[in-house]
């Protein structure tokens, strides 16, 4: 029930639409149906109960995004509705921009409405995007993404990676857990099983969404926000998103790669350097006999054949000594990047 200047409202359950619309009647009242109530750190939020749904369980969630800090983060909230945490991220949270996604368009009217009653209470800024948040332009913008959608929120684990900045980040995940059990130790059990199966799912649509680093997934908290159904629990669960530290056999990779890298420019080198040295050979001895006078017309005498030969081997052996220097020095320098490489 809600009531607002005399209007007395009966909820029924909820349609199963893609826009979750409830099923609700004015039973006493006049004007437009408008609610408008006073939530957490003093935000106002006002809809239409015929089109819009409001959950009053999730008070203890929206406490718990206003006590957070978010102070210089940028938010991508992917099922943002009236703005029922989007409000709490730019009003309590101090968040410096939300970027608020809602498909349905009575929500979203709603939402820009409510950012307009409580525009006093923040300083950030908030970009509405109406439509579908898989569409939505939010490529490596967020801190910090907000999926508050039930029964799952798993149609947006894609556009949740996609939002999340190249370092990583912290989500935020709605769902419902399965949850039977009758001791607290018990439930809690089922609610990290729950957790480590969305930890996959998520795993998976992360590496396909942002390949080539090494991901690391965290589960910071569970928290139960209220019964949604027998035996069936809506719960939130934080995800710290990171890239992972190298361990050691990718160090030691990283190292074999290196060796192997150094090695075959080390034997290009060598290559280039042989294949230089005998073009420059050949073209020496032609300049040793034009500069001995000897033509191609006539046969070199034993003196001259010597004396060229003299010629060539003294370049040969400068050439020589140069190229062993070269490769001493390519040696060196790998031996020391291995070192420093095995160090770190």
């Amino acid at each position: 029930f809600f009531f607002y200047t005399l209007q007395l409202y009966i909820y029924g359950e909820i349609l199963p639409d893609q826009f979750r619309t409830p099923n609700c009647t004015r039973v006493w009242g006049k004007g437009l149906p408008l609610v408008k109530m006073r939530d957490v750190g003093g935000v106002t939020l006002s809809w239409d109960p015929t089109s819009l749904m409001f959950s009053h369980g999730n008070l203890s969630e929206r406490r718990r995004i206003a006590d957070l800090d978010c102070s210089g983060e940028t938010v991508v909230d992917l099922f943002a509705g009236i703005g029922y945490f989007t409000l709490h991220y730019l009003c309590n949270a101090n968040a410096s921009v939300v970027h608020a996604c809602e498909i349905n368009p009575n929500a979203s009217h709603a939402l820009k409405n409510n950012l307009r009653l409580n525009e006093h209470l923040f300083s950030g800024k908030c970009i509405v995007h109406s439509g579908d948040c898989r569409n939505a332009p939010t490529m490596e913008v967020a801190d910090r993404v907000n999926l508050g959608l039930l029964p799952t929120a798993e149609d947006g684990f894609e556009a949740a990676c996609r939002a999340l900045k190249q370092k990583g980040g912290m989500l935020h995940i709605h769902g419902n857990a399965h949850v039977d059990a009758q001791s607290p130790q018990e439930k809690d059990i089922q609610r990290r099983k729950y957790a480590r199966k969305l930890i996959a799912e998520l795993r998976e649509v992360l590496e396909d969404v942002k390949p080539g680093p090494r991901w690391q997934l965290t589960v910071m908290n569970i928290t139960r926000v209220k019964s949604y159904a027998p035996r069936v629990e809506h719960v939130v669960v934080d995800v710290k998103v990171s890239q992972a530290a190298p361990t050691f056999g990718m160090k030691l990779r990283a190292i074999e790669y290196s060796v192997i890298s150094l090695l075959a420019k080390a034997l290009t080198v060598v290559s280039l350097a042989m294949y230089v040295r005998g073009i420059q050979r050949a073209r020496y001895e032609e300049k040793m006999k034009d500069l001995l006078g000897i033509t191609q017309t006539r046969r070199m005498s034993k003196i001259e054949k010597r004396r060229v030969e003299k010629l060539a081997r003294e370049r040969q052996e400068t050439q020589d000594a140069i190229l062993q220097a070269s490769i001493q020095s390519i040696i060196e320098d790998a031996e020391q990047e291995v070192a420093a490489k095995g160090k770190r």
